[in-house]
């Protein structure tokens, strides 16, 4: 009778902790935290590029625009040299456009917090208004704005990467 007690309470602690050791780091849940981990870690590990309407799409120069009168800021990026960013005299042919707290932060694309990839190519400028992805903020210092985003729109229009920036006076 003792015997059959202590099997049966040798089983029950066999199948209520399912043969795992309490050390055991493999459980279901770490690879997928780790994977998640690795992702973000990577989109700040590269340069800001992508596509928007379906062209491929590398920042080489942007901006972070002078607060204006309700303390908003926004970031501008750009796939062309513009030399001055403050005050461009041209612009290239498409566009990254999000508003922005003066201040390291991340924030999710959502309805309230957006980017915009506009496209002039062709008789009529294209804009799509990005919900899906991450903008992050980094550091803010002497007069440098420092991200990353992860934003994608659909197939043909996505960004991913890392950016610095001027900031305006």
């Amino acid at each position: 009778m003792k015997l059959n007690l202590i099997i049966g309470l040798l089983l029950f602690g066999l199948v209520a902790c399912n043969g795992k050791d309490d050390n055991d780091s493999s459980s279901s849940s770490s690879p997928k935290k780790e994977q998640a981990s690795e992702a973000v870690e990577a989109f700040e590990r590269q340069n800001l590029a992508g596509e928007i309407d379906g062209q491929a799409w590398t920042f080489i120069s942007g901006r972070v625009s002078a607060p204006n009168e309700e303390g908003q800021t926004y970031l501008t990026l750009w796939d062309a040299n513009v030399e001055n960013p403050c005050q461009p005299e041209a612009l290239g042919d498409r566009t990254v456009v999000a508003k922005i707290e003066l201040a390291p932060s991340r924030v999710e694309l959502s309805e309230e917090q957006y980017l915009m990839l506009t496209s002039f190519e062709g008789e009529i400028p294209s804009s799509k208004k990005v919900k899906d992805g991450v903008l992050k903020i980094s550091k803010v210092t002497d007069g440098q704005v420092f991200g990353a985003l992860r934003a994608k729109y659909d197939e043909t229009n996505y960004l991913i990467g890392t950016f610095q920036v001027e900031v305006c006076k």
